[in-house]
């Protein structure tokens, strides 16, 4: 019955068949974590300990559920109408919400999910209707906002701020569109569970055992979900690695995980430190940077697969040099081009940095003294590459505005990269428009939604005649206005009048054809045709859901849109990896280059002012290395020009933690 735990290593089974009651898995990266889940699912319905259906098992990306349940059937077939309950912690209690929402008034099952963009946009609303002292901004608002609602802050510290107006007013609206944002789905499961005893022991029955992935990640709120829920019975599975608690700006807490054994002293505790995704090298380095942060359980990763390549470390003299490095060394793992690394001489190095245009005019000075084979697409199309190993390099960073130069220099040299922070596609206008057409279909209060496609495609109701709507003062519209407000009602209901067994994908044509929307985008222009392939491709991932009766239907698929993780395309798409340390965690690639190893920026010099704790940036660089399966790039530069300043920086202690005979220093061939 137990065949399949062959595949555990001695530490992996001790964890997977501990006893029922609270157990602690410190995995280390790479040490088989996820392995570890879903073999103790696995192991718990075999041994039929549980039915499928009464174990919850909650992670922090969509990406990482798809993988655990994918695992569980490779490992054991569970019919699907009693399969576990696996997601992130917002859509498993968004899921039930939608069931049980209506016990807290005035919210209905019907509610729309505010997105980060939907709730900047009602809090531009307030703002500008409100009368302040002084210019508040709106990404300022929300993020205050959530950290009241996450206990990072108290209303009454928001006193002297002058937001406690704005903080009801947004509530306020919410309330009024039967909406909830990102933070509500965690805030009002919480209170459900604690107003309403009846329904809290109504899903401790339902979920008996419950496994909780990414531990040292969990918020407060996230932490009191998972007490209430794991209540007298304490079967709680919680796996995570303190060294790789890197969210504390987005108020995880990882006193949760370092404070397990406290609540719950008879824990059982099981530590994995075999790493199977680097090399000894590499290992050898990330034990050495964890070790400048303090407060860490004791673990030291070790590797069976020894050896490998030295980790190479390069000084470049600015951020150009260091990003055509990169670009440089990208195209020897790629098989493309031959050895030799691009240099140049240059004469005009003052010129370059005296110019306010000093990235445009260094890349192009630097562009002009390279090969002229390494320059231009049009180039790399004669020569024989594969781009296929470019999905397997990433390039990670400490800030987003570091990917400027990178992208330039990425472009010169013709390589192919997917940026992970670009506009993304449940960001773009049109799919934002056709999401907020079917959000008023289903939740007729969504004021936020309404405001946005009321006049798309135009009918003649401007910003005026919208607030004369809100008010209900229907009869001071014009006539035009009041035509167009007319229409836009009668075919809405229409289309709200579909009958239940139709398909979801039924009622997104009728929203398209009924309100002409292709007539719309598709403009005759090249940008219209993209806008308007997209709305298709909006289609396709609609008709996922009709094999359920399309309100149920929808509201899965607004759920899953608005809970959409842009780390799941990580991977599917072609070119190298852009992207920031944070965004990082969870994934592992062959090759990792490491940009921008200096103080000040890793770590940051918000963490270096006084009575700051440096703990976070350490474990934001141990999780930057230990993406590496293969080759580790560590770069710094000289010179940087950053945030509109030109900086001399020293090279960050995180390099100077690393022993010198795991790496092979390179400096740069520029002659100036």
């Amino acid at each position: 019955m137990t065949d399949f735990l062959k595949d555990l290593n001695k530490q992996q089974l001790e964890a997977v068949t501990a006893p029922l009651g609270p157990v602690l898995v410190l995995a280390g990266a790479g040490s088989g974590k996820t392995r570890a889940l879903t073999y103790r699912i696995a192991y718990l319905i075999k041994t039929k300990q549980f039915f499928p259906n009464q174990i919850l098992a909650v992670t922090f990306i969509n990406k990482a559920a798809r993988e655990m349940s994918e695992r569980i059937e490779k490992i054991i077939n569970v019919p699907s109408d009693i399969r576990p309950s696996l997601g992130t912690f917002h859509s498993i209690f968004a899921r039930v919400l939608r069931k049980e929402i209506y016990k807290l008034k005035p919210y209905t099952p019907s509610f729309s999910i505010f997105d980060e963009d939907d709730s900047l946009r009602a809090l531009k609303q307030i703002i500008k209707s409100g009368n302040y002292d002084r210019e508040i901004s709106p990404t300022f608002a929300r993020s205050l906002i959530s950290s009241v609602k996450n206990g990072k802050f108290r209303m009454v510290d928001l006193q002297e701020e002058g937001f406690v107006h704005i903080f009801e007013s947004y509530q306020r609206l919410l309330q009024e569109a039967n909406a909830l944002d990102f933070d509500d789905l965690l805030v009002l499961p919480v209170r459900l569970f604690q107003e309403h005893a009846s329904v809290l022991q109504k899903y401790q029955d339902n979920w008996p055992y419950i496994l909780i992935d990414e531990y040292q990640d969990t918020n407060n709120l996230q932490y009191q979900l998972i007490k209430l829920l794991v209540g007298d019975n304490r079967n709680l599975f919680a796996v995570g690695d303190d060294a790789q608690s890197i969210y504390g700006f987005r108020g995880a807490n990882y006193q949760n995980i370092l404070n397990f054994e406290k609540d719950f002293p008879d824990a059982k505790v099981y530590t994995l430190d075999q790493n199977y995704r680097s090399s000894e090298i590499i290992l050898s380095a990330a034990n050495e940077i964890i070790k400048l942060s303090s407060h860490q359980k004791p673990k030291n990763l070790w590797t069976d697969n020894s050896g490998g390549q030295k980790i190479t470390a390069y000084t470049a003299l600015d951020e150009v040099a260091e990003s055509m490095f990169v670009a440089s060394e990208i195209l020897k793992l790629s098989g493309s081009g031959d050895s030799s690394e691009p240099s140049y001489v240059t004469d005009d190095f003052e010129e370059a940095f005296s110019d306010t245009e000093f990235f445009d005019n260094l890349i192009r000075l630097n562009a002009k003294k390279l090969p002229k084979r390494q320059v231009g697409r049009s180039k790399f199309s004669k020569v024989t590459h594969s781009w296929d190993k470019l999905k397997e390099i990433a390039v990670l960073y400490r800030t987003n505005a570091q990917s400027r130069v990178l992208e330039e220099v990425f472009l010169q040299f013709g390589l192919p990269y997917h940026l992970v922070g670009a506009v993304r596609f449940y960001e773009r206008k049109e799919i934002k428009d056709v999401l907020a057409y079917l959000r008023v279909i289903l939740n007729a209060g969504d004021f936020i939604s309404l405001s946005r496609i009321i006049n798309v495609p135009p009918r003649g109701i401007g910003e005026k005649s919208l607030q004369t709507i809100s008010s209900g003062e229907f009869s001071a519209l014009t006539n035009k206005a009041k035509t167009g407000w007319d229409n836009l009602q009668g075919q809405l209901l229409m289309i709200k009048s579909t009958p239940s067994e139709r398909p979801l994908a039924e009622v997104l044509e009728l929203i398209l054809k009924k309100f002409s929307l292709e007539e719309y985008y598709r403009d005759g222009t090249r940008e219209g045709e993209d806008r308007w392939g997209n709305v298709q491709e909006l289609m396709t991932v609609a008709k996922r859901f009709n094999h359920l009766p399309w309100e149920e239907g929808l509201a899965e698929f607004l759920a899953e849109v608005s809970l959409y993780s842009e780390t799941d395309e990580v991977g599917a798409k072609q070119g190298v990896t852009l992207m920031t340390l944070h965004q990082a965690k969870g994934l592992e690639f062959d090759t990792v280059f490491l940009v921008g190893l200096e103080e000040g920026l890793l770590p940051h010099m918000r963490s270096l002012e006084a009575g700051e704790d440096l703990s976070e940036e350490i474990r934001l660089a141990y999780v930057g290395v230990t993406r590496a399966r293969k080759n580790l790039y560590l770069t710094n530069a000289h010179v940087r020009r950053i945030y509109g300043s030109t900086l001399s920086l020293k090279p960050s202690r995180i390099l100077k933690a690393i022993p010198k005979e795991l790496l092979e220093k390179k400096e740069s061939t520029y002659e100036w």
